[in-house]
């Protein structure tokens, strides 16, 4: 199946009222075990790269898998840039074959995250490229400030005058390891998704149960980040195989953990709802 725009998954799961996964990738382990993951219960999958993560991934060679990899899978699978913060950036995303961006302009003033989310925008869509923004800057969960909720108003102003296909809205979540259940406000999400024209997304899943997940997903999240606590499950279960098998070689290692990846987001893609839904 070929490569196809976030917009198009997420037309699919507002239908279907299920949410899917954006799961960051830094390597062919986590590539190969997440999309094994996704045609094994049969999901739409997001395959993402967060321009963070370029200070220690370089942006063509993993782009190369992503998008090899992409093409070569039976279920639908689009290839996102997040957390793009500046347009050279992103326009590198779409030459490198991405099918959807993420402008994060949430720490600028309104009208200037509008203008250039904008300029985003019109790029992307002539190149049939989907286009993520968002509203409310959110916090860390490593002691950062708390975040700043997303102002419906100014949620509706934003997607109406930049055209976006999908909308990170702050809620409650923040990025990064929780040490304390988030505070989720979940009658803000339920005003945005019934008065903002456009899909929703969920950053900062970390600290959340299955529980609050379905909750969300009734209230119109329809893309959820996940990385963080995906990445820790996987490191703690290479650590136990090493612990068991210490004179294990690099390559059987980097098979295992290819594995693991693909047991751990089998059961988020699971819980997302989008099992079955490819």
């Amino acid at each position: 199946m070929a490569i196809v725009t976030l917009k198009e998954i997420l037309d699919s799961a507002e239908a279907g009222k299920y949410a899917v996964g954006s799961f960051n990738v830094i390597n062919y382990e986590s590539v190969r075990g997440i999309l094994d993951a996704a045609q094994l219960v049969r999901s739409p999958v997001i395959l993402a790269i967060a321009q963070i993560q370029l200070d220690d991934v370089d942006f063509a060679s993993i782009m190369n898998i992503m998008v090899h990899e992409a093409e070569k899978a039976s279920v639908p699978v689009a290839v996102h840039l997040d957390h793009g913060l500046d347009f050279r950036t992103i326009q590198e995303a779409v030459r490198l074959g991405c099918s959807s961006v993420m402008f994060d302009g949430s720490a600028l003033p309104l009208q200037e995250n509008i203008r250039l989310t904008k300029q985003v925008v019109d790029y992307a869509h002539t190149r049939n490229v989907s286009v993520e923004g968002e509203v409310g800057e959110m916090g860390r969960g490593n002691g950062g400030e708390k975040p700043s909720m997303t102002d419906l108003e100014d949620a509706k102003k934003f997607v109406s005058e930049t055209g976006v296909d999908a909308l990170a809205a702050a809620f409650g979540t923040v990025h990064g390891m929780m040490r304390t259940k988030p505070a989720l406000d979940l009658e803000l999400l339920k005003r945005l998704h019934e008065n903002v024209d456009t899909h929703l997304v969920v950053h900062g899943g970390s600290g959340l149960v299955l529980e609050d997940y379905r909750r969300m997903i009734e209230r119109g999240i329809r893309k959820i980040n996940y990385f963080t606590y995906g990445y820790r499950d996987a490191a703690r279960a290479l650590k136990t195989y090493i612990e068991a098998n210490p004179d294990a070689l690099y390559d059987e290692l980097s098979f295992f953990i290819q594995e693991a990846f693909k047991e751990i987001f089998t059961g988020v893609m699971e819980a997302f709802g989008s099992a079955g839904q490819a």
